[in-house]
C-alpha cells in the first residue's frame, strides 16, 4: 500500500440503497423456489440469535445455508448485479476514486462482481464460503470492521470514512 490515505465506505445502507444480502436471497428465491426448503433452518438460527444462544456470525452462517442450493451461482450474482447496480447510491458516483476501499458485514463472494463494475479494488468483507455458506472467520460487522481495517491496512490509510453507524 502506498502513502496515499484512502477514502472507506461502508456499503449496504450507505453506498448501496438497501441490504444487498437480504436483497441477494430474495432474487435466489423468486428465481430458484425450491430454497424455501432453508427457511426452517434460518428461522432457528434467528430464534437462537434473538434468544442469546448464538452469536451473529453462527446465525449468519445458518442464514447463508441456502447457498448450498443456488443453482449456478456465478451465473446468479452476474444477473443480480446487472438487476440491482442501480442501487448505488449517484452521490457515490460522483464521488469515487481509484483507490477506495469498500467495507462491509455482506459476503466478499456478493460483493465482488460490484466492486469490479465500480473498479474498486479493495475490499474487506466477510469471508463466506459461497457453496457452503460456513465462515471462515468473523462476521465483518461493529468491532470486527476497525479490527479488519487495521489487520489488512494497518493506521494511517483511511482519509475519509463513510457509514451508516458508529
Amino acid at each position: 500500500m502506498s502513502g496515499k490515505t484512502m477514502n472507506t465506505y461502508d456499503f449496504d445502507q450507505c453506498i448501496y440503497d438497501g441490504n444487498c444480502t437480504l436483497d441477494f436471497f430474495r432474487f435466489c428465491l423468486r428465481r430458484q423456489l425450491g430454497l424455501i426448503r432453508y427457511l426452517p433452518r434460518q428461522i432457528w438460527g434467528l430464534v437462537q440469535y434473538a434468544l442469546g444462544f448464538i452469536n451473529r456470525t453462527v446465525f449468519k452462517e445458518c442464514f447463508f445455508c441456502f447457498l448450498q442450493g443456488v443453482q449456478g451461482l456465478d451465473d446468479t450474482l452476474e444477473a443480480f448485479w446487472q438487476q440491482h447496480f442501480d442501487r448505488i447510491s449517484p452521490w457515490y458516483i460522483a464521488r469515487k476514486r481509484q483507490n477506495d476501499l469498500i467495507i462491509s458485514a455482506s459476503p466478499t463472494f456478493l460483493l465482488m462482481p460490484c466492486c469490479e463494475r465500480l473498479l474498486v479494488k479493495q475490499l474487506i468483507a466477510s469471508r463466506v464460503n459461497p457453496a457452503t455458506g460456513a465462515f471462515t472467520g468473523e462476521n465483518c460487522y461493529g468491532a470486527e470492521k476497525p479490527k479488519r481495517l487495521m489487520e489488512d491496512l494497518g493506521i494511517g490509510a483511511v482519509g475519509e470514512f463513510y457509514s451508516d453507524s458508529l
